[in-house]
């Protein structure tokens, strides 16, 4: 006989909008959404990859307890071009990822 433990669970995880276009010393703003299946009720910690050097990017909130987050990147000095970010969110052993796009002219 075979005893398979129920799953914990999983997380999906967006972004929008899909890009943004700012200008070097602005600020892009994305929101991050987190969507729970199989009752999965654990934190997500997001983070992103990506981001230009002169660039700053912060979370808020950080970690996405329910709902969504909001992903402010500022350009400060920042050069003009179009940058792919990687956002990821991390809950123990299950990460997932999306990728949106960040114009800065």
């Amino acid at each position: 006989m075979t005893i398979t433990a129920p799953a914990a669970g999983d997380f999906s995880i967006s972004a929008s909008p899909g890009t943004v276009v700012t200008r070097t010393n602005g600020t892009a703003t994305y929101t991050v959404s987190v969507t729970r299946s199989g009752g999965f009720s654990g934190n997500v910690t997001p983070s992103v990859t990506g981001v230009p050097s002169g660039a700053t990017a912060t979370f808020s909130p950080n970690p996405i307890a329910l709902g969504s987050s909001t992903l402010s990147v500022g350009t400060d000095s920042a050069a003009v071009g179009t940058y792919t970010l990687t956002i990821t969110g991390t809950s123990g052993a299950l990460s997932h990822s999306t990728s949106v796009s960040l114009k800065i002219h």
